[in-house]
């Protein structure tokens, strides 16, 4: 696992100074913004994984979803916190003549700083770096016999996109983000997790 010490500091010290006194003076529901969205996740190494041990049916893309809210300081730095669930990874196979499902699911907490830069009305490109915590679940069926590993953890999370706003409280966001690192190559395998999506928000003006 990435050793995520350094940046989550930094992440720590960040917030420390946007929540100064004069930022919290400042502060009111007119900062906050809530959105949801959907988007596909592919497991760019799930389905190697697999393949090494026989299994050749493998599917490593999937659909999911995303919730989040965040904070304005101003219009060049955002705070957002999110969940996401990033659907599953099938496989299936036969292994040492006895035939073989699995299934991998990973969803993720994440707290991250966005970095806006408006380029034209209504119109911005952004950029993502933060800590994402979390949780992959593996179930595989041999001949009827089930068995289960689980492993959580944080790690980084980047990206980058683009956001339009319709009208002053309503915008939508698409985004390319890449969560590092997700799951233990020890029990459920690890693997960098790439999700493409498209979200809406809403502000509280």
């Amino acid at each position: 696992m990435t050793n995520v010490k350094p940046l989550l500091i930094g992440l720590l010290a960040a917030s420390t100074l946007a929540f100064s006194p004069i930022s919290q003076a400042q502060t009111s529901t007119d900062n906050w913004y809530v959105g949801v969205g959907a988007g596909q996740g592919k497991g760019k190494d799930v389905c190697t994984d697999v393949a090494s041990i026989g299994i050749s049916s493998c599917d490593d893309t999937a659909n999911g979803y995303r919730i989040f809210a965040g904070f304005t300081f101003n219009k060049n730095f955002w705070v957002e916190f999110g969940y996401s669930d990033f659907g599953k990874a099938d496989a299936s196979g036969v292994v040492l003549s006895v035939p073989v499902t699995a299934e991998w699911k990973a969803t993720a907490w994440d707290v991250s700083m966005l970095g806006m830069l408006p380029v034209a009305d209504n119109f911005s490109v952004f950029g993502r770096l933060g800590i994402a915590m979390w949780n992959v679940d593996l179930d595989v069926n041999a001949s009827g016999f089930p068995a289960s590993q689980s492993a959580s953890g944080a790690d980084p999370v980047y990206g980058v996109g683009v956001e339009y706003n319709f009208t002053k409280q309503f915008g939508l966001r698409g985004e390319w983000a890449r969560y590092s690192n997700v799951g233990d190559d020890n029990s459920t395998g690890q693997t960098d997790v790439d999700v493409t999506g498209v979200s809406v928000l809403y502000r509280f003006y």
